[in-house]
This record gives C-alpha cells, sequence and structure tokens, in this order.
C-alpha cells in the first residue's frame, strides 16, 4: 500500500502531512444533512475517501485534525436549509473566518510519524 511505502522512505525525524477525505464521516456527515432535510453528498469521483486504519496501520504515531468542520457545517448544512446553494456567497466568506470547532466534517489532517 502506498502508505506503507511512505512510511518506508520517510526519514526517522519526518512528518507526513495528509489532507484527506474520509469514508466513515462522510457518512456521519450526511446524517446531519438527513436530519436537517437535505440529501446526501455524494463522494466525488477524483477523490478516494479513506478509513482511518489504513493510516493506523501504516504508521504507529497517528493523529487526526478537523480543520474545517464549522466551514463544511454552515455551507453544506446550515446555509442549504434556507435556500439553493450558490458558489462565492458571502456565507462562504463568513464561514472561512469562523473559529474551527467540532468534528464534523469528512475532510480532515492526518498526522503521522515514521514507524520504528
Amino acid at each position: 500500500m502506498l502508505l506503507e511505502q511512505i512510511n518506508r522512505v520517510l526519514s526517522p525525524a519526518g512528518i507526513g502531512i495528509f489532507s484527506e477525505c474520509f469514508h466513515n464521516d462522510l457518512i456521519r456527515f450526511n446524517d446531519l444533512r438527513k436530519q436537517a432535510g437535505l440529501g446526501a453528498i455524494a463522494k466525488v469521483w477524483h477523490s478516494l475517501y479513506l478509513d482511518e486504519s489504513m493510516f493506523t496501520d501504516a504508521f504507529t504515531e497517528c493523529s487526526f485534525e478537523h480543520f474545517c468542520s464549522t466551514y463544511m457545517l454552515l455551507t453544506r448544512v446550515v446555509y442549504p436549509m434556507f435556500e439553493e446553494p450558490k458558489h462565492n456567497q458571502l456565507i462562504h466568506e463568513i464561514a472561512a473566518k469562523a473559529a474551527e470547532a467540532g468534528d464534523t466534517s469528512f475532510l480532515k489532517i492526518a498526522i503521522v510519524r515514521k514507524t520504528s
């Protein structure tokens, strides 16, 4: 697997940082949308949605950071409850500046260190 190869060539002091979509988090996110009366967001064709275990199996030191949960919640759940979403609206600017909170996004960062 690619992650195991990255672990193999990562320097002993190296850190890997991956921004990825995660399958289980997409399911949870779509549950929120369903509660809001919205349809599911489909997996996009150009992304491979991963499972956290792919990282934890390849690296012994691994953590996951949510970095856009507030943005995703406001722009993909709250905003669509009130009108048909459009790109580049004021809500996107506000959401991008809002403080990060929660774990509602299916997009997050995996931070790994080389396995000895």
